[in-house]
């Protein structure tokens, strides 16, 4: 349903598209079960047969479970798709450079964020 490994700033899309079944239907989109709505980031197109979820750009925070509903007078069906995003490392906690005494003890910080998630190694 949606292309393996977007990076950030890409633009993700889906296609849901019956292959049986009576007419009309109705399609609805959900992300991680909450109800997707069309907005400024999100395009829904839905046509007779099809339906189209287009993010414009996508983020880290785009990556989950996104699942296409479609109903007629019958029931319903479904089918869930994983989104995931892949993000460049970036500084949480950037660390600094710290100048003590001999024998004392120092403590550096130092957490970063990405996806897949960033490996941290120090070197002396």
């Amino acid at each position: 349903m949606f292309p393996p490994a977007l990076k950030e700033g890409e633009r993700g899309s889906a296609v849901c598209t019956i292959r049986s079944g009576d007419r009309p239907v109705d399609f609805q989109w959900k992300k991680d079960g909450q109800d997707i709505t069309k907005s400024s980031s999100v395009d829904i197109q839905s046509l007779r047969d099809s339906s189209f979820l287009v993010i414009e750009t996508v983020t880290a925070k785009s990556s989950g479970n996104y699942t296409c509903i479609v109903t007629n007078a019958y029931g319903n069906d479904q089918f869930t798709a994983s989104l995931t995003v892949t993000a460049p490392p970036e500084w949480l906690k950037e660390p600094k450079d710290a100048f003590i005494q001999e024998g004392e003890s120092l403590t550096i910080e130092c957490t970063a964020s990405g996806v897949p998630a960033p490996l941290i190694k120090w070197t002396t």
